[in-house]
């Protein structure tokens, strides 16, 4: 580990600008690299112009997965251990019986197996898993949540970015995050 280190250091010194995916990222960069003269945050979210909300009575997407009278908890994305998924399927299990609630998984990564096994297992019936959704789709799949959720691993802060719908939904206020101490919405 201390050679990866090393040995990212070297080259972070020769380049000439480095960016980091999110302020998380560059503070991470910072800490470790020393390079604040050379360090850029890009946006985390560069579809901004593809993606636009549609209200829920106009969501195919809402019609289409039989969501039109319920509340959507949604999880949009890689489903890797990068983001553990064990609180979502706590609540899923907990709200079973709550006929109003829908908790939808879309993307796809190393967890889905985990996921499609705990529905089975405990017959999580309003429990929806999809695959990625094409671009041309996305307003209307990440539309179609009354809520986003988004995990993140506590060895992975500043080294993934965090929080995909923190950057899709900033003004809407319907992202909620199961993240370690210290990283919330606001951060």
């Amino acid at each position: 580990m201390r050679l990866l280190e090393r040995t990212n250091r070297a080259a972070a010194r020769r380049v000439q600008a480095t960016p980091a995916l999110d302020e998380l990222m560059a503070a991470r960069v910072r800490e470790c690299w020393r390079l604040d003269c050379r360090l850029f945050v890009l946006p985390l979210w560069p579809l901004e112009d593809h993606v636009s909300p549609v209200p829920h009575a106009e969501n195919l997407f809402r019609t289409r997965h039989g969501l039109q009278s319920k509340r959507v908890v949604m999880c949009s994305g890689n489903l890797s251990p990068v983001h553990p998924i064990d609180t979502a399927l706590k609540a899923a299990l907990v709200l079973r019986e709550d006929e109003r609630l829908v908790l939808a998984f879309i993307g796809d990564g190393g967890q889905r197996a985990a996921v499609e096994a705990a529905i089975r297992r405990d017959r999580l019936e309003r429990v929806l898993v999809l695959p990625y959704q094409p671009l041309a789709e996305l307003r209307y799949s990440l539309s179609a949540a009354d809520a986003h959720w988004v995990s993140m691993g506590a060895d992975m802060v500043g080294i993934v970015p965090r929080a995909r719908c923190m950057a899709r939904w900033p003004r809407r206020g319907q992202c909620s995050t199961s993240a370690p101490r210290g990283l919330t919405s606001a951060s």
